[in-house]
């Protein structure tokens, strides 16, 4: 009997704390974005793929830099304003905000 009270502490307080853990680690991983981190979220966003799991959590999570926040901030309303299956028209505003973070 202890031995399953111990397993079910474990379970009740570790899974938990490993997903606070989790979500804490991803928000500084993002908290910390370079300009170079912004500009291939950026870039993946607009190529190919139909994968925008990068995107989402860039969208997700808040940047320390002010700039690169506010950059942030501007594609959350392209991505609200253009809906969730991109097109034309998001490549079409997306696409300046990229070559504004290109210029030297």
């Amino acid at each position: 009997m202890p031995r399953a009270l111990i397993v079910i502490a474990v379970v009740l307080i570790g899974v938990p704390a490993f997903f606070v853990w989790a979500n804490w680690a991803t928000r500084r991983h993002y908290a910390r974005f370079t300009l170079r981190d912004v500009q291939a979220v950026l870039e993946d966003a607009l190529g190919p793929s139909e994968y925008y799991d990068n995107w989402e959590l860039f969208l997700a999570w808040p940047i320390d830099e002010p700039y690169l926040e506010s950059v942030r901030q501007r594609c959350i309303q392209i991505w609200d304003e253009c809906g969730e299956k991109p097109g034309d028209e998001f490549v079409a505003r997306l696409r300046p905000v990229l070559d504004e973070l290109n210029k030297p």
